[in-house]
């Protein structure tokens, strides 16, 4: 079985180690662990997306990612061509080509679940809530810190909706494609994270 609660806090620990090298991780029920969760995920939209369950969910869950993995695209991409360190450039490219794939692959599920197509609206809202982190990767006047530490919040935030979506989701396709997300990007922090800055 798919162990569900300690993968829903990696991403926060992750997440939390990489923005406090020296902190310890916060524990799972602890107020520390509540505001990463909050930090990394709107609010509202988690509470929206956590009332839902089935198709519902899966339209819900399939837009909002779509949008999210969309996000990573463009943050990727943003920074690519400002990217030196060849490492960082070979993990932006990765996202780049990996997210590339997973929306296509999520669009497609909306047809083939005949789940009713894009939800718009829920679609907008993770658009404008992304809106800030691009806006920052792409005044960053240091590019390989801002992939770094800006694609750790992202993945945090995917790796959260993911996990939603193995506990609300009736449909075992759906279910082995969000285990997917869980496994590669949580692979892909703990990477992020071995990178040092060069002198």
């Amino acid at each position: 079985m798919f162990r569900l609660v300690p993968v829903i806090f990696l991403s926060l620990t992750v997440w939390a180690a990489g923005q406090h090298q020296h902190a310890p991780p916060p524990a799972a029920g602890s107020p520390t662990a509540q505001q990463a969760r909050h930090r990394v995920f709107d609010p509202q939209l988690l509470a929206q997306l956590e009332t839902l369950s089935g198709r519902n969910f899966d339209r819900a869950y399939l837009s909002m990612m779509i949008a999210h993995h969309q996000a990573g695209v463009e943050m990727s991409q943003a920074l690519l061509p400002r990217l030196r360190d060849p490492q960082v450039r070979e993990w932006a490219q990765i996202v780049v080509t990996g997210q590339q794939g997973e929306v296509r692959e999520m669009t497609a599920m909306l047809t083939d679940f005949q789940l009713g197509g894009l939800d718009r609206v829920r679609a907008d809202a993770m658009k404008a809530h992304m809106q800030g982190m691009l806006r920052a990767v792409r005044a960053s006047t240091a590019p390989e810190e801002a992939f770094v530490s800006h694609m750790l919040e992202h993945h945090a935030s995917g790796v959260l909706m993911a996990t939603l979506a193995l506990m609300r989701s009736d449909n075992d396709l759906l279910r082995l494609d969000a285990q997917g997300v869980v496994r590669v990007q949580a692979e892909q922090m703990n990477t992020y994270r071995s990178w040092k800055p060069r002198s």
